[in-house]
């Protein structure tokens, strides 16, 4: 992982929003919104009243953006080959299953290109896991075709990880699928990184977890 330079909160839900413009998920909420677009797609982050705006946009995602300690030192950051393999899921119960309990958005990405569909008895987890296959490989053949994917947004307790990523585990699976299991080298996934020894309970879990 490559250090650029230092972030600012008002950077990290700028990013956050334009990657969730076109999210399956996600999306309608921004859509169903009667706000310029060009707050999202063409940020001024040195203007107070869109950064609180955009914020605002971002309420739908305050489930986790409120357990984010506001004094989270952030970076922006560029993954390399060498990073992913290492990334962690956001502690959720779907990425839980389909990481056969270990957390790896790798093994997400090994399972989704196996073709295996995890099953649970709990209806909103199931459909979870269905929108995981199917997203994740919706962004795998987008990457195969040369597209390429927003910005990640990733927690560490230290700079020496782990790293779990709190926003875009789909495209980061996807980007596992690609560049580890198809070896295709990476030339770079953008990332922002933010630093928090403070408790945050979608930090995944610590590894007491299969290998």
């Amino acid at each position: 992982m490559k250090k650029l330079r230092q972030a600012t909160r008002d950077e990290v839900v700028a990013a956050w929003l334009r990657a969730e413009v076109g999210s399956p998920r996600f999306g309608h909420h921004l859509r169903l919104s009667d706000v310029d677009r060009r707050v999202v797609e063409r940020p001024d982050l040195n203007n107070p009243a869109e950064n609180a705006l955009r914020r605002w946009l971002l309420r739908y995602r305050d489930d986790i953006l409120t357990t984010i300690p506001k004094d989270t030192e952030w970076w922006e950051v560029e993954l390399d080959g060498q990073g992913l393999p290492g990334l962690l899921a956001i502690n959720y119960p779907a990425w839980e299953i389909y990481s056969g309990g270990t957390g790896k958005l790798l093994r997400v990405a090994e399972a989704v290109r196996d073709g295996s569909l995890p099953s649970s008895d709990d209806p909103k987890i199931a459909d979870g896991l269905a929108a995981i296959r199917e997203n994740v490989g919706g962004i795998y053949r987008a990457l195969k075709a040369g597209q390429g994917v927003g910005a990640l947004i990733l927690l560490a307790r230290d700079r020496a990880g782990p790293f779990t990523v709190i926003e875009g585990n789909k495209r980061a699976a996807a980007l596992c699928w690609r560049h580890c299991l198809d070896g295709i080298p990476c030339p770079g996934a953008p990332a922002y990184l933010g630093i928090t020894p403070a408790p945050c309970p979608w930090l995944s879990p610590p590894a007491s977890r299969q290998s």
